[in-house]
């Protein structure tokens, strides 16, 4: 029993550690704290069970995402040398791809190589959209591409009056996060589960795109 209850309490003060290294963007920290909390959660007694930190609670830790997260719609952009550029939107809800909600975008606006300028298009699209439908918007943005791809979609937001949204960006290179206000990349662990958790959505909205961008060009090609 009293071996328990200390458990009990060293859980709820590793807990408030992690909110707190997260508030202050001290996100390594945070994540070793984290292991700290599983690593004592996986004992068990014959009373008291603690699971491990699952993916969203330990990316809403790392984001310092203070309510719900449980929708995140992610965006992605294809082309070749410009011709038949495209732009995928994806919709995860608790962790799960909800195919329903997919959006795909054909670029209307900009024309030559300019994936800023296409990304700022489905963006503005999609959410100015969603404004006008009075939809849900999402807990979590999620923008494939480093500082420059997050600063346009920020921009856009912005100008829509959705500036409070988190968003992040995912580069392909190490697999950096960006947020915003805050100069320096997040670097997680390959073994983070928020890590898996944004490749995979990434990744689904790279897939989507890339298989509208080859659907119209096959099509244009058989024309």
């Amino acid at each position: 029993m009293f071996l328990e209850g200390r458990r009990s309490e060293l859980l709820k003060l590793l807990t408030e550690r992690m909110k707190q290294l997260s508030k202050d963007e001290k996100f390594e920290e945070a994540l070793e704290c984290r292991n700290r909390f599983e690593a004592l959660g996986s004992i068990s007694t014959d009373r008291v069970k603690y699971g491990p930190v699952n993916e969203i609670e330990e990316l809403k830790n790392i984001l310092g995402i203070k309510g719900k997260l449980d929708i995140i719609e992610a965006f992605d952009i294809s082309n070749i040398m410009g011709d038949e550029a495209v732009g995928s939107m994806v919709y995860f809800r608790k962790g799960k791809p909800d195919k329903n909600e997919y959006r795909k975008f054909k670029i209307r606006e900009v024309s030559g190589m300019d994936d800023y300028s296409m990304m700022r298009e489905i963006v503005r699209r999609r959410y100015a959209r969603s404004i006008e439908e009075k939809k849900r918007l999402p807990d979590l943005i999620v923008i494939d591409g480093g500082r420059g791809h997050l600063s346009v979609a920020l921009d856009e937001l912005k100008k829509l009056k959705l500036d409070d949204l988190p968003v992040i960006g995912i580069a392909k290179e190490f697999e950096k996060i960006y947020v915003k206000d805050k100069k320096d990349p997040i670097l997680l662990p390959k073994e983070s589960k928020a890590l898996h958790l944004l490749e995979r959505v990434r990744d689904e909205a790279h897939r989507f795109a890339i298989t509208y961008h080859k659907k119209l060009r096959s099509k244009k090609l058989t024309s």
